[in-house]
């Protein structure tokens, strides 16, 4: 696992090597802002069109998200059949199939209680509110975004709707995987305990599963 870390971080540094001479220089190129489209176009792991089989998209959706996705699961190590897998079908369950980057709010009953929760960091009056579940992973509570922002290097807790953004939900998801021990429990095969993890229960779990097996299907993911 090592070694193929190793070579994927070379090749994703070779994408990133400075344009060679006839490239127009930056100022020339279009620019998209904080959201641009990162490095990563394409790997031999996970195609764009294995990405969008399996994470069931519409083709349309999975050319959107495919390069932010690709670059987080690189730039943290959600490498290999099993980490992709679980991956892919976690966060699709968690932004209702690559939808939604900003936790619907009602707010319900279960969503009031987010204010005031000191688990969660939320210390100041509409912390609740104002720092709901965004990113792929449905990152929640002002100390989350709190761990994030010092993570990933962007002031997510001045400016919340920054994990909306695909570039910084992908990356704050991948990121939070990681920083929970996500990748060693995906290696086990147990996406019952994946789900808790990142639950805190197992809401959703029948939608899981079958996100998972679909996952599993196209990027070749095998357990015993």
């Amino acid at each position: 696992m090592i070694e193929l870390l190793c070579k994927l971080r070379n090749w994703l540094a070779s994408l990133r090597r400075p344009a060679s001479p006839g490239t127009p220089p930056p100022e020339a190129q279009e620019k998209t802002g904080a959201d641009s489209v990162p490095a990563a176009t394409s790997a031999p792991w996970l195609t764009p069109e294995q990405f969008r089989k399996a994470a069931g998209l519409p083709a349309v959706r999975a050319q959107d998200w495919y390069p932010h996705v690709l670059s987080a699961c690189v730039e943290f190590g959600i490498v290999g059949p099993a980490r992709v897998a679980a991956f892919l079908a976690q966060v699709g369950h968690e932004s209702g199939g690559f939808v939604h980057t900003r936790e619907i709010w009602g707010p319900t009953p279960a969503q009031q209680r987010y204010e005031g929760r000191a688990d969660l960091g939320n210390t100041q009056p509409g912390d609740g509110s104002r720092f709901r579940g965004r990113g792929l992973i449905q990152v929640t509570g002002r100390a989350n975004y709190a761990a994030v922002a010092a993570g990933l290097g962007i002031d997510c807790v001045a400016r919340p709707e920054l994990l909306e953004q695909p570039r910084h939900a992908a990356r704050s998801a991948a990121w939070w995987w990681v920083n929970n021990g996500c990748n060693e429990i995906a290696d086990s095969g147990d996406l019952r305990a994946l789900t808790r993890r990142i639950n805190g229960g197992e809401n959703g779990l029948d939608d899981r599963v079958l996100r998972w097996e679909l996952a599993k299907l196209h990027v070749g993911a095998e357990f015993v």
